[in-house]
């Protein structure tokens, strides 16, 4: 896959604002296509603990949109498990998938560290397991940062968007949809994808596999 400057250009500029001002204790990136959003969430994410200059949209863009992103103890990453005997990943997460969330937030480094959870898909969060989240959202610190994917909108607490900043993310046009797998896959292939797809890269995504 190749990066494409016209690539969700308008929400990374709205994610550029964001990010170049008091950045929020809580960003919700909202949109059908996850795989691509997953990625742009979790450079995101590597970009707010590594405290990198950036020097214009541009090169933004160019971070966020490629597969760079990197673990580190200053991220916690919250996502269905692989569930080895059933051979599918777990359905739903409970407040038992995110009680530790609280102590990754609690411990104290030097050098005013921040640290980001991020939780991909907030739409697979139980009830109570959403109120945990929110609870902690509720009591900001400047240096905790949650980034939340979230497919369905309906799906997402509207308490927790009262308390985040939002960015909702379209679907790609064909041109970008084309640019972004032709590394990947075929023209020809790609075309049928899109057409079948409507252009969605999260479905797209299960086809490949």
């Amino acid at each position: 896959m190749q990066n494409n400057r016209n690539l969700y250009s308008s929400e990374v500029r709205a994610l550029y604002k964001i990010f170049k001002s008091q950045l929020p204790n809580s960003i919700i990136l909202t949109g059908q296509d996850t795989d691509i959003i997953s990625t742009i969430a979790k450079n995101l994410a590597s970009l707010i603990i590594s405290k990198k200059l950036i020097e214009n949209c541009d090169n933004f863009q160019d971070y966020l949109l490629n597969p760079i992103h990197e673990d580190s103890n200053f991220i916690l990453k919250i996502e269905p498990a692989f569930l080895e005997d059933k051979q599918r990943f777990k359905k739903m997460l409970y407040r038992e998938d995110v009680k530790y969330v609280n102590d990754f937030f609690s411990t104290k480094d030097e050098n005013d560290q921040k640290r980001v959870c991020i939780i991909n898909l907030i739409d697979d969060l139980s009830l109570d397991a959403a109120n945990s989240v929110l609870k902690i959202i509720e009591e900001p610190n400047r240096n905790n940062h949650f980034i939340i994917v979230n497919q369905n909108k309906s799906k997402c607490l509207k308490t927790i968007v009262s308390r985040s900043n939002r960015i909702f993310f379209g679907k790609l046009n064909y041109d970008n949809f084309i640019n972004y797998y032709k590394n990947s896959e075929n023209e020809e292939y790609l075309n049928y994808l899109y057409q079948i797809t409507n252009g969605s890269s999260y479905l797209t995504k299960q086809f490949i596999e």
